[in-house]
């Protein structure tokens, strides 16, 4: 808190928040420079990486976000209760309704799940293996129509290697396993002109040399698949590759940008080698395609963002630990640095070589020598520091672990040393391009607004500091290392991919209250308390229009969270309620 403008601004951001506040109560006219811009989204599924960060981070950028019904796009593990169809995936027809009713209501932009509205999410696209795609061809008719006097930004993803879902559909972490193996072996690989969709197609069966996979290929990492299982295998990556190519070829137009999140993907050579190669030959400068999937619709925000105020955003990279060349993890297909580059051009972001850049992004890495981890976190933490004290916009990105787990020191040394509330962006949530996506995507976004809007209103720093509770517990609390306390946990009584069937509404209620504590009060990382204790002690940034301006989070609110539960009834993902609470008011003075 040393820098000399530091006091100066503080309050008068203090009173900048108060004004925001009060706009939204209706006591002074309503504090906003430009259109919010209304988005039609249809998730990829209904989990919180597409669902509550999103309506999070639409809020927190200054969009509109407008959803469709829960049920019509909510994917639902065997034995839980089914959607309003009847079954347990989204309803394609009702969410084709929706989109249109949001075109004749004068909507501005559409971020819609290509795999929802071919399949009815994310889960159920890996199963499906039907032939007849006549209705499939009708939606992309009716999505081609949309785009022809909208803009629209369509989300999609190649099928995993292991296609299968645990939980669902009768598929067990055998299943996953085997379907992953049989992928990985790598396929000939195509270029030029053998590179073609029957090509691909027909290699699905055959190792590099040409020769077909065998059980003995497949005995070596334990495999048991038939050709029954085989057959499917190909037909639903069949399926969903011709479809993707389809929408992509009929509609390429200025109107649409494709965004495609490599599922699952591997550092070396599989079956997914030559249909990123051929994706890459067709969309050309309309779409991105890297490793990842749940971070793509907090990308699009950070696209749409950067169009709404004609941004053209220059970056600082940093790394920390020595691995900045290198691939983060499992399921990358890139180095860590190129995988960062394509999502920062996909949104308009450049960057500065000579660290001229707006921005600072810091990214811890896995570390060139072990004895290099500690030094590499201290190093990332004092940069993030000495950002704060000097008013540089910060995202930061853990991509230090190479698994889907957070490092708890770099946790618990963010918590207890940086001011979290004014760091734009973060995550380490899940793989490294989930990571990627969530933290740039995100903080993008969020300094285009700060960076453009004249009035920032209060319902923007609303959204702000409830993605920013969520963020921060979801990943720092939950995913370094709550989630392998609570698979434990549930394993011994249940299934943790699935733990619905035959549970007790008591036993659940028991296992929410276990997740509750195990959050609020850590398990060997960051703890929830802590976080809240940290955010609700710091300030945040609430405009760089005309210059940097942070306020105390308490002179707008106190954070508070509440209702943990698993969503889908499996520990690889938890959600709960951030509530902003005492905020500032001001009574009119009459004579």
């Amino acid at each position: 808190m040393n820098h000399p403008l530091r006091k100066f601004l503080v309050l008068t951001g203090y009173l900048l928040c108060a004004s925001l506040f009060l706009s939204n109560c209706g006591l002074i006219p309503h504090a906003v420079a430009s259109n919010p811009g209304k988005i039609a989204y249809v998730p990829l599924d209904n989990r919180p990486c597409n669902k509550e960060r999103m309506i999070m981070a639409a809020k927190a950028t200054g969009f509109d976000l407008l959803l469709p019904e829960e049920d019509l796009y909510a994917t639902v593990l065997d034995g839980q209760p089914k959607n309003c169809n009847g079954t347990q995936y989204g309803d394609r027809e009702a969410l084709l309704d929706w989109i249109w009713k949001q075109d004749q209501a004068g909507c501005d932009f559409y971020v819609i799940s290509f795999d929802q509205m071919m399949s009815g999410g994310l889960v159920q696209s890996r199963i499906m293996s039907d032939a007849d795609l006549s209705e499939e061809n009708a939606i992309i008719d009716s999505l081609t129509a949309l785009a022809k006097k909208n803009r629209v930004i369509i989300l999609s993803t190649l099928t995993r290697l292991a296609y299968s879902t645990p939980g669902y559909q009768g598929a067990t972490t055998d299943d996953y396993y085997a379907l992953y193996y049989y992928n990985l072996i790598p396929r000939p690989t195509l270029s030029g002109s053998e590179l073609t969709i029957d090509n691909i197609i027909k290699n699905y069966r055959n190792k590099a040399d040409g020769s077909k996979i065998t059980a003995d290929d497949l005995a070596a990492f334990g495999g048991y698949l038939t050709d029954e299982m085989i057959d499917n295998i190909v037909a639903v990556r069949e399926r969903k590759l011709r479809l993707l190519c389809r929408m992509i070829q009929a509609a390429s137009n200025g109107n649409l940008y494709y965004y495609i999140g490599i599922d699952d993907a591997s550092s070396s050579a599989s079956v997914q080698t030559s249909e990123i190669a051929f994706i890459k030959s067709l969309i050309h400068e309309n779409g991105s395609i890297f490793s990842g999937a749940d971070e793509l619709a907090i990308m699009s925000l950070a696209k749409l963002s950067c169009e709404k105020y004609a941004a053209a955003v220059t970056a600082n990279v940093f790394y920390f630990g020595g691995r900045a060349d290198g691939i983060a993890d499992f399921f990358d297909v890139n180095t860590l640095q190129e995988n960062i580059e394509y999502h920062l051009s996909s949104a308009g972001c450049s960057v500065a070589a000579d660290h001229s850049g707006e921005i600072d992004i810091l990214v811890l890495t896995q570390p060139d020598r072990p004895d290099m981890e500690s030094q590499s976190i201290t190093d990332l933490i004092e940069k993030a520091k000495y950002n704060t004290e000097q008013q540089i916009p910060t995202i930061i990105l853990d991509a230090s672990t190479g698994t889907n787990d957070g490092n708890p020191a770099f946790g618990l040394n963010l918590v207890n040393k940086v001011n979290l509330a004014e760091i734009i962006g973060y995550s380490n949530w899940n793989t490294t391009g989930n990571r990627i996506g969530f933290s740039v995507g995100f903080g993008l976004a969020r300094y285009n607004y700060l960076k453009n809007e004249a009035k920032p209103t209060g319902s923007a720093s609303e959204g702000f500091l409830k993605y920013a509770a969520f963020q921060y517990i979801e990943d720092l609390a939950y995913c370094s290392t709550g989630r392998n306390y609570m698979s434990e946990l549930i394993n011994r009584d249940g299934n943790s991919n699935n733990f619905y069937p035959g549970a007790s509404d008591l036993w659940i209620h028991k296992i929410n209250g276990a997740l509750e504590k195990a959050v609020m009060d850590g398990t060997g990382g960051a703890s929830g308390s802590n976080i809240i204790a940290n955010l609700n002690s710091g300030s945040y940034i609430v405009s760089l229009y005309d210059q940097y301006t942070e306020v105390s989070v308490k002179s707008f609110a106190e954070i508070s969270v509440s209702g943990f539960r698993f969503p889908w009834y499996r520990s690889f993902e938890m959600t709960f309620e951030v509530d902003l609470t005492n905020l500032p008011s001001l009574k009119l003075q009459t004579a």
